[in-house]
């Protein structure tokens, strides 16, 4: 027996779910990892080095230094920035400073991202390993 054709409108069904789905995968997350892909990075070192014996079993990701940034896709809302820093620092977040002392322990900080779309987080002085961003409010 033949195949049978497709029937046009199951066609456009699914070419719809498809487009719904790429529209979907392009909506920020409610959690960034801030060595992903999806992050553009201006400068800083990944932490630990891609070949570190048991990578991960680390908490790290992105070390920052003055003059150097990240920029992400973010929602409107209050999230958590989790982070260590030996010597203490000072980022920008959607154009507002954080002050942070230094610590030998993981840290966060509460920031407010006033409005979705592309984020630039900033360090402004000392040094900061930054490991994630995750929302609080959803």
């Amino acid at each position: 027996p033949a195949p049978r054709p497709l029937h046009p409108e199951w066609m456009g069904l699914f070419a719809l779910l498809i487009a719904a789905g790429f529209q979907f995968g392009l909506q920020p997350a409610a959690r960034v990892e801030f060595e992903d892909e999806s992050v553009v990075k201006d400068g800083g070192t990944l932490y630990p080095d891609p070949y570190t014996l048991m990578r991960a079993t680390y908490r790290g990701g992105w070390v920052l230094e003055p003059g150097q940034s990240l920029s992400f896709s973010a929602k409107k809302g209050t999230y958590a920035v989790d982070f260590i820093t030996g010597l203490g620092a000072t980022f920008e977040v959607a154009g507002r400073s954080y002050v942070v002392g230094p610590g030998d322990r993981y840290q966060a900080i509460p920031v407010n991202i006033p409005r979705e779309g592309r984020v630039t987080l900033r360090c402004l002085s000392g040094a900061i390993n930054l490991d994630r961003m995750t929302r609080n409010d959803d």
